[in-house]
């Protein structure tokens, strides 16, 4: 069995779990994995947040923003092959370059 039986709480805007008036609802989150607790309670320390769950919803929201904000793999390719397609262009009407000799 774990040491940490305690639960963290969440604070989320979703319509099930235990109404709060002041945050929305409350959904408790067991970590059951001693290993994910020591980096929550790192976590906790480096960023100086009151509690655990303050700490896990912080790291939670900088992964998910992290990963918002990188380009989608189909517009990657996209402007890979514009630049391939504009570098192909860009030779054909220069002729030879130096690079060709």
């Amino acid at each position: 069995m774990h040491r940490y039986s305690k639960p963290i709480v969440l604070f989320i805007d979703m319509p099930y779990g235990y109404p709060d008036l002041k945050n929305g609802y409350l959904m408790p989150l067991y970590i059951k994995d001693d290993a994910i607790d020591r980096l929550a309670r790192r976590y906790q320390a480096l960023t100086k947040s009151s509690t655990k769950t303050e700490a896990v919803r912080l790291a939670l929201q900088k992964a998910l923003d992290e990963e918002l904000t990188k380009p989608a793999l189909a517009d990657v390719a996209v402007a890979f092959c514009r630049n391939l397609r504009q570098k192909a262009a860009d030779k054909a009407a220069g002729g030879s370059t130096t690079e060709d000799a």
